[in-house]
């Protein structure tokens, strides 16, 4: 089947042969085709009017031996075996025990099936005699219900250029509980058939995208794949990071091999990502710290330097052992630690000898001057980013637990504040929201708390929020930062692009939360701080 071909509907040349296939598919067109039959021949019923209408399209009718039949090796293999804890299933399988299959399933001959796809055919048992094209529910169902034979209907013509993959794609396509994973196998058929994602698109007509996401999902390793299964990220998370930490072999609708894709540690790294995302990051982010904290390892094992956690090897004041470089250690040993924030290596001097030692004077007037430029530096950077942060709330199922630990903490006070308010209405203006369209804060408020639209509301209630953090870190009565700032300028990363600056990285390190990884948007507290 070449790349660019059109061979879904007009498969050997007319509507009618696609017809005369997906009649037995059991759609509105076995409805007609059943009710056609059945008045068609008086005497021998609806059997004999079936075989009558098969035979005018050049089809053969048979009672099939149910054992002789095998499902499409393409066919999801959930949709040829019991299902017992589904409703539906057990409806269809008492229904074909009183009555016997209804509706023929379409089946090819086993030789016509290998002819056409012969690396299939070690899949087939050596009793079968046919291979199902549409019906695969309904002879999992005679075989549930002991039915020595199933109503069939042989057209070795649907084996024509692929017209197999193009049927059973028709039928699954219809199903209303075909998975985001079951839609990917269909079109990867497709792929490793020379179809390009927009040959597949324009086929099926589905989005490209939705062909490029659905795909991804296919480059995920088996554990990422249950995280998925269970709810734990979305299907489009999953995919946008499958994009990024690709796993497994080369498949064919990648133009490239991406580095790593095939090397053992790359599970570990795509596992760990979801772990991120699940805790709230986004892909993007979540593959960047992943993979910046790879490279650290890979530098750390490189310079022969152990990683430690520095809280447990130094206590609480591990800041003051922190070196630029190895070479700043003056021939001492060197130790280092993953940044829980970047992912990137932070050296330390591996014996107890402070870096800086700390001068019992008070700290002299011009290092207080730098303290305060950068402090002003960072805020404005911060406040730079904060439009790209409220244009950017997190999904509503993290958003809402990160609200409610704002109003646990007390740092919810500031956002409704009159400086809280008039921030976020300015912050809003500048993302260009909708609910910032007024004339200043004052209106802003009022139509906020007349606001009865859950997405607009959430939307101010996320811009308060930001609010909030700002006013949080950029308060200059605060000798340091706690767990709330540390979760802020997690939030600026992941979702604003922030990168934060020498100073705000300090402030973060001191918090106490070690070199460890912190859960991403993380406000829970011990106390109320804010």
């Amino acid at each position: 089947m070449a790349a660019g071909s059109t061979t879904t509907v007009t498969r050997a040349g007319t509507r009618k042969t696609a017809n005369k296939l997906a009649r037995f598919a059991g759609g509105a067109e076995t409805s007609d085709f059943v009710a056609a039959a059945e008045g068609l021949d008086g005497a021998g019923g609806i059997t004999a009017g079936l075989a009558s209408l098969a035979a005018a399209d050049g089809q053969r009718f048979i009672e099939a031996p149910t054992e002789a039949i095998a499902p499409h090796p393409y066919n999801a293999p959930a949709r040829s075996q019991p299902q017992p804890d589904n409703p539906r299933w057990i409806e269809l399988v008492e229904s074909v025990r009183a009555a016997g299959v209804q509706v023929p399933i379409l089946v090819v001959s086993r030789a016509a099936f290998v002819q056409a796809r012969p690396e299939l055919e070690p899949s087939l048992e050596s009793s079968t005699r046919y291979v199902v094209i549409y019906g695969h529910r309904r002879r999992a169902a005679a075989l549930e219900a002991g039915l020595a034979t199933v109503p069939a209907v042989i057209d070795d013509s649907a084996m024509t250029d692929g017209g197999d993959l193009d049927a059973m794609t028709i039928e699954n396509l219809g199903r209303e509980d075909l998975s985001e994973f079951e839609q990917a196998e269909v079109f990867a058929r497709y792929s490793e058939a020379g179809f390009s994602q927009r040959d597949i698109a324009g086929k099926l007509g589905v989005n490209q995208s939705t062909v490029s996401r659905r795909l991804n999902l296919l480059l995920l390793c088996p554990e990422v794949r249950s995280a998925v299964e269970r709810g734990d990220i979305k299907h489009t998370e999953a995919a946008e990071l499958a994009g990024k930490l690709p796993y497994g072999p080369r498949r064919p609708w990648q133009s490239d091999l991406h580095p790593e894709q095939e090397v053992d540690h790359r599970q570990a790294d795509q596992l760990a990502a979801c772990q991120l995302v699940a805790s709230g990051a986004t892909p993007k982010r979540a593959a960047e710290r992943v993979l910046a904290e790879r490279r650290a390892r890979q530098r750390a094992l490189a310079e022969g330097v152990d990683i430690i956690d520095p809280k447990e090897r130094f206590g609480p004041n591990y800041q003051q052992y922190v070196i630029d470089s190895p070479a700043a250690a003056n021939g001492d040993a060197v130790v280092a630690a993953i940044d829980g924030l970047q992912g990137s290596l932070v050296y330390y001097r591996a014996s107890a000898k402070p870096a800086h030692v700390a001068s019992p004077q008070p700290p002299a007037a011009g290092k207080d001057t730098v303290s305060a430029r950068q402090r002003t530096a960072a805020a404005k950077g911060r406040l730079l980013a904060c439009p790209r942060l409220v244009a950017s709330p997190p999904p509503r199922e993290k958003l809402l637990p990160l609200l409610a630990a704002q109003y646990a903490s007390g740092l919810a006070a500031l956002g409704a504040s009159s400086a809280g308010w008039k921030s976020a209405f300015d912050l809003s203006r500048a993302a260009g929201l909708a609910t910032a369209q007024h004339s200043d804060a004052g209106a802003y408020r009022t139509a906020a708390a007349a606001e009865v639209t859950l997405k607009r509301q959430l939307e101010i209630a996320w811009a308060c929020a930001v609010a909030a953090f700002e006013l949080h870190a950029s308060d200059r009565t605060r000798d340091s930062w706690n767990h709330l700032d540390v979760a802020y300028l997690q939030l600026l990363q992941e979702r604003a692009d922030y990168s934060p600056t020498p100073w705000e990285l300090e402030r973060i390190a001191a918090v106490g939360h070690g070199m460890q990884r912190p859960a991403p948007y993380d406000c829970g507290s011990t106390s109320s701080d804010a």
